[in-house]
């Protein structure tokens, strides 16, 4: 399903699908199988799209262990909602994940960060495995930019940071 979802977002004919998804249980889903120093799932219910944010989420989460600390990535999870005011019949959720970094890597820095976003693609190509881990960071933006989502990538005070903030409906 991912694959056809990114084929779709690659050829410009995909539409984000908002579907009901259990916050706690999405982020209890993902972070199966994986040694996580911290996690913590808001446990609320929104409409968003759960393909679109999987992809991302698998992305990062692979990320933060691959590159991450050898000895110790330490790697979080959160999935937390921004200010839900009832009335409104939007809210943000924010997903979260943080790693130590590998000590012998070069600091992220914006320009690197920046440079990752520009390799995004703007075509299908058949060059390129269409999940390689070669431009997965890069298939990460591809995928929010479709889809409106707002990704940050940082390093700050010895903690690598992957943020997807989302508009979710109620």
């Amino acid at each position: 399903q991912q694959r056809q979802v990114y084929l779709k977002m690659m050829a410009g004919n995909y539409r984000p699908r908002m579907l009901p998804c259990d916050l706690y249980n999405f982020g209890t889903s993902l972070s199966s199988g994986r040694r996580l120093f911290r996690q913590v799932f808001s446990k609320m219910w929104a409409k968003l799209d759960t393909v679109a944010c999987e992809m991302i989420l698998e992305n990062a989460l692979s990320n933060a262990f691959k590159h991450g600390c050898p000895e110790d990535p330490g790697v979080s999870f959160t999935i937390s909602v921004d200010d839900p005011d009832e009335d409104s019949p939007e809210f943000q959720v924010v997903f979260r994940v943080t790693n130590r970094p590998h000590p012998d890597r070069p600091r992220l820095t914006d320009d690197y960060i920046q440079s990752l976003i520009r390799q995004v693609p703007t075509e299908f190509s058949r060059c390129v495995p269409v999940l390689s881990d070669q431009v997965g960071l890069s298939h990460c933006f591809a995928i929010a930019k479709t889809c409106g989502f707002e990704l940050s990538l940082t390093e700050e005070d010895g903690l690598v940071a992957f943020e997807n903030r989302v508009i979710a409906e109620r």
